[in-house]
């Protein structure tokens, strides 16, 4: 394996787990019946979530310690792509502040390998079809995003590009 990518947002960075409200949202195996799974998902839930199952329930832990403990394994094929939501995406500064605890916790880490989409001059509000999920278009624009950063992180640039107007001149 030559690289594993993390694509985070600023709640990835929280030591309180998010975990899959239920088989309706998130579900881990192919439907049986693909319409009756769409109607229940997107027009009537006769079947609503609930509390999360046990089986989807992932317990909290400690961020810093469990990536500290990864980049000892593997911090030389790790990179760490931050992924603003729509809302920080419009706001560079408020991304800045929303990112800046996590960025902390990678630095402490050892994280070198850092890219930040929001920063990208190719990245824009416009690439969000809700406030977090890219479009088709957003989600080619953002593995063009972290392609590019692979290239620069494989050639041992490490260091961020010039910052003109709030955005990198990627």
């Amino acid at each position: 394996m030559k690289s594993i990518v993390f694509v985070l947002n600023t709640g990835d960075f929280g030591n309180t787990a998010s975990s899959w409200a239920c088989e309706l949202t998130h579900p881990r195996s192919r439907p049986t019946v693909a319409l009756w799974y769409l109607f229940n998902k997107y027009v009537h839930a006769f079947e609503p979530c609930g509390n999360v199952p046990a089986a989807l329930k992932v317990p909290d832990g400690d961020v810093a310690a469990e990536l500290q403990a990864f980049m000892v394994l593997h911090g030389a094929k790790a990179t760490f792509v931050l992924y603003p939501d729509k809302t920080e995406a419009a706001d560079g500064a408020l991304a800045a502040s929303h990112f800046a605890a996590g960025e902390a916790i990678l630095k402490a880490a050892g994280a070198t390998r850092v890219a930040h989409v929001g920063q990208d001059k190719r990245w824009s509000v416009g690439w969000y079809k809700d406030g977090i999920h890219p479009t088709a278009a957003g989600n080619r624009v953002l593995a063009g995003i972290i392609r590019d950063n692979l290239d620069r992180f494989s050639r041992g640039d490490v260091a961020l590009p010039v910052v003109l107007n709030g955005k990198h001149n990627v």
